[in-house]
């Protein structure tokens, strides 16, 4: 995304936007044309409809903090964007080159290691531990003086992200 952002911002900001929603569209309408849910994972006896399962509070719960998490990854994407042109006069295609690599760290994470730290650690212990890098490295962002050293959260935060979010969709 943020390749494909950085190098679509010179044509205007508003055609990345254009160009993602189209995608989202049509992931929509591939995954619900395509996709279905596989043979070992519906579960029988259990309930099938949103509402029943929504009545779990430990669903809930999950559902509440993917929420959460959702709102600040794109809060972070959005106002990021904003602060490295501001504070240091970076251009769009700047800001993409940063976003590209935090993605590059949290892939790593969540292709190269997650697996082993979910069975040595578990997913709740995790979700937790990706939180809190996730929580120290936005208040830490605000405050760097320069790119070098703005670099160290936003790190903290890609290997948060990468502990976070599988955990919390394998939970």
């Amino acid at each position: 995304g943020p390749a494909i952002g950085g190098l679509l911002g010179p044509l205007g900001y508003h055609v990345p936007l254009l160009v993602a929603s189209g995608m989202a569209a049509l992931n929509l309408v591939w995954a619900a044309l395509v996709l279905e849910e596989p043979p070992e994972h519906v579960l029988s006896g259990e309930p099938q409809d949103r509402a029943a399962v929504l009545a779990n509070p430990l669903v809930r719960k999950i559902c509440r903090a993917n929420l959460l998490f959702s709102l600040a990854v794109a809060q972070l994407e959005t106002v990021f964007a904003l602060l490295m042109i501001a504070r240091f006069d970076y251009d769009i295609l700047g800001v993409a080159v940063i976003l590209f690599a935090m993605a590059v760290v949290m892939g790593g994470v969540q292709g190269g290691g997650i697996r082993a730290l979910a069975a040595r650690f578990g997913e709740r212990t995790l979700l937790h531990a990706g939180a809190v890098l996730m929580t120290l490295s936005f208040v830490a962002i605000p405050f760097a003086p320069s790119v070098a050293i703005l670099l160290v959260p936003l790190v903290v935060s890609a290997v948060g992200r990468g502990i976070c979010q599988p955990s919390m969709l394998s939970m």
